[in-house]
């Protein structure tokens, strides 16, 4: 196999491939386990090199980070960067990377007025002319200069018991299944509205999250690979969800994001609670009662889809014991309002 006359050869004693090729007559060694990725990445390398060439703009290089950096993110993230793209002034997006300088990257930071906004731009700008540097198409990142802005993060807010008592009074009368699973189980809105009825096992009292649905109305994948997750259908959340067993593929809430933040205000007015309290704070909610009730934090964390505490812990709770779930998922109950069926 060859590429632009480059030979890949097959190690004998190892029986790995490689690859020589020369770049301004320096050579270079390309190995690899198969001659398929020893290809790829021959290719690869080739393409960079032939990027370094050329003289990019600020809007054409993002282009080519875009397709050769980034080929493996979500449609939702690409749309997080162009909205970020929209933030920098035209001037600045037309002229050569090389030619760009740290003041007017300030002056344009400077400008955004959301604060969260101007710490997303800096982040992604960031990364943008960092990738430029380590494959040499600048010298230096004009952003190392510049010190990221800061943002205050919104606190989660949890209800208390009688807010609790109230919304869950509502959401029964209003049948507003959708609500109580978020409360009961620590859902993600997204996760939520793509929930299909091939997802409940009935059998084993197990939920399979393992999408989600976006804010265009498709779905998609989780946010991030500890979301893919199996998580107990508690007993008052299997005798909501009985009812949708014959679904299949069909969604149980089968209506857009925008619809759903618009039903709970108006159920959270209904339950005389505070204006500011928002979707994701039933899951914050849950989340409070498990600690209150000394629920086992990694299996809580597997619960709710957040990452283990250290790399072997994550591990180790890919193949949790069952007996140790079964425990907290009983210390759950005996310290909650859902009570065990008989």
């Amino acid at each position: 196999m060859k590429i632009q006359g480059i030979t890949i050869h097959k190690n004998k004693n190892c029986n790995t491939w490689y690859t020589r090729y020369r770049i301004n007559g320096e050579q270079h060694y390309i190995s690899a386990k198969t001659q398929k990725e020893c290809y790829n990445l021959l290719k690869k390398e080739l393409t960079i090199n032939k990027e370094k060439n050329k003289i990019y703009t600020l809007i054409n290089w993002y282009k080519n980070w875009l397709n050769l950096f980034k080929t493996n993110v979500k449609n939702t993230t690409i749309r997080d960067y162009e909205n970020l793209l929209k933030l920098v002034k035209d001037k600045i997006k037309n002229k050569k990377i090389t030619e760009i300088s740290t003041i007017e990257l300030q002056e344009n930071i400077n400008n955004v007025k959301a604060e969260r906004q101007k710490q997303k731009l800096f982040v992604f700008l960031k990364a943008l002319f960092e990738k430029a540097k380590n494959i040499n198409l600048i010298k230096l990142n004009p952003l190392i200069q510049i010190e990221k802005p800061t943002h205050k993060k919104k606190e989660g807010q949890a209800l208390t018991l009688e807010e609790q008592k109230r919304l869950i009074q509502v959401a029964k009368q209003d049948k507003a299944d959708w609500l109580l699973i978020c409360l009961y189980q620590g859902l993600r809105k997204g996760e939520l509205l793509a929930i299909t009825g091939n997802d409940l096992d009935f059998k084993n009292n197990k939920i399979n999250i393992n999408k989600s649905l976006n804010e265009k109305g498709n779905i998609d994948t989780t946010k991030n690979e500890y979301s893919n997750r199996l998580v107990p259908m508690f007993y008052e959340t299997k005798e909501l969800l009985f009812k949708y067993k014959d679904y299949k593929e069909e969604r149980l809430f089968n209506f857009a994001l925008t619809t759903l933040h618009r039903k709970f205000k108006e159920l959270i007015k209904k339950a005389n609670i505070k204006n500011d309290f928002r979707i994701h704070d039933l899951r914050h909610t849950f989340i409070t009662n498990c600690k209150n009730m000394n629920i086992n934090e990694h299996i809580l964390q597997g619960w709710v889809g957040h990452r283990i505490g250290s790399e072997i812990t994550g591990k180790i709770y890919t193949h949790t014991n069952t007996d140790a779930e079964e425990k907290e998922i009983q210390k759950f109950y005996s310290n909650s309002t859902q009570k065990k069926e008989d």
